[in-house]
């Protein structure tokens, strides 16, 4: 999880979810096995942050450039998702699980590959935001 290293997607277990959402009412939830609370692990002076993906929406595109989110694309550059560096939330390593591609659908797998490979090609730009 090192500036250097591959950034992989990741969930936050419920337990932990549970406890923030105590303190912060912005924490979303895992909706049950179909849509979990996905986002890649940053760390930040020694402190790791779970930067949270969510799906685009059209209302996403009046939003206007800024240090609080990135438009995430596909290979068409096509915004598919969008990491909202407002929400993220501090985690533990044992509070994370690294996400399994191969335990998804085709069309959603592949969707999950090319959102890593544009997170990955855009590292310093997302570590400079978080």
């Amino acid at each position: 999880m090192e500036e250097s290293e591959t950034l992989k997607f990741y969930t936050v277990n419920d337990e932990y979810i549970e406890y923030l959402s105590q303190f912060d009412n912005h924490v979303s939830w895992n909706k049950e096995n179909k849509r979990p609370y996905i986002g890649i692990v940053l760390k930040v002076e020694n402190h790791l942050y779970f930067a949270p993906l969510y799906s685009y929406k059209n209302s996403y595109n009046k939003y206007k450039d800024n240090p609080s989110f990135m438009r995430v694309e596909n290979r068409k550059k096509e915004n598919v998702s969008i990491i909202r560096f407002a929400e993220m939330i501090p985690v533990a390593s044992n509070a994370i699980k690294l996400l399994d591609f191969n335990v998804r659908g085709k069309k959603y797998r592949d969707l999950l590959q090319a959102e890593s490979d544009f997170i990955n090609d855009n590292k310093e730009i997302i570590y400079s935001k978080s």
